[in-house]
């Protein structure tokens, strides 16, 4: 087994750190069943199925995870100072209908779930941890990323509403094949209970699972604890977030009530 240090340097320079086998099955198992109890904030569009649950942090069994002993101490070699917990969310990308995740940046949205941070100055005092709850196989929508894609810095980003309804924030196209064409993508090979920690500059993503396969997996993210909550930077977030999907609902039903775009597939014979 690597060091510590080690784990630091490659994650240092890769702008990741995969780690097999960090958790047991028995734990993501738990996690599982607790998930069968919990009630979805988010379901999947057109379904009673669950995609999101909120934020986990120290709940259930959820919370062993972030009370892991070996987990803590890479956290704070990598981030060097006292960190806290922002959050650990489920998402549960079900067979199927499971839906894609566009390629994005973490810091894209740093006023979200760390508002007062600075993106071009605090954006080493942050980092991401993926953990897959079941085993992700081929077609159930397994992450991309670009392996030292972070090493571009913060890349230019464009609003957009996704299959869930919600605002995201996605690379341009523009920027998506300048990273393409340094670092081309890495499709992961995860196993239930892997680690994944990543830097909030590399570029990931990931497809629809269109596979009969389940795909759960916890999405948390540790900060420095000297970064201060700014209610205002917040509030002002949370309002241009909303607005971006209003108006872009509204334009939708503008565009339907003017032109029944259906109505193409039989035009020659109106």
């Amino acid at each position: 087994m690597q060091t510590i240090k080690a784990y630091v340097k490659k994650f240092d320079e890769n702008g990741y750190l995969l780690l097999k086998g960090f958790f047991s099955k028995k734990l993501c198992k738990e996690i599982k069943e607790y998930s069968k109890k919990l009630k979805p904030k988010v379901n999947i569009p057109f379904s009673k199925i669950g995609w999101g649950y909120g934020n986990l942090y120290n709940i259930g069994p959820i919370k062993k995870i972030n009370e892991d002993i070996e987990l803590n101490k890479l956290i704070k070699a990598i981030l060097k100072n006292n960190y806290v917990f922002n959050h650990i969310m489920l998402a549960n990308k079900h067979r199927w209908i499971g839906p894609d995740t566009e390629l994005h940046q973490e810091i894209f949205n740093v006023n979200t779930f760390a508002p007062g941070a600075n993106p071009k100055k605090d954006w080493k005092k942050f980092i991401q941890i993926f953990i897959p709850i079941d085993d992700h196989k081929e077609g159930s929508g397994r992450l991309r990323i670009f392996p030292s894609s972070h090493k571009m810095g913060q890349l230019k980003h464009e609003d957009c509403v996704n299959s869930l309804l919600g605002h995201k924030r996605r690379v341009t196209l523009e920027d998506i094949d300048k990273v393409y064409r340094k670092f081309n993508f890495k499709k992961l090979s995860l196993d239930g209970g892997d680690l994944l920690i990543f830097n909030t500059r590399l570029v990931h993503g990931s497809p629809s699972n269109l596979s009969n396969n389940e795909r759960m997996s916890l999405v948390g993210q540790v900060r420095h604890s000297s970064i201060k909550f700014n209610k205002r930077v917040f509030e002002k977030e949370c309002n241009y977030r909303s607005k971006v999907v209003q108006d872009y609902l509204l334009q939708k039903l503008k565009t339907l009530n003017m032109n029944n775009i259906y109505k193409d597939f039989k035009k020659n014979e109106n």
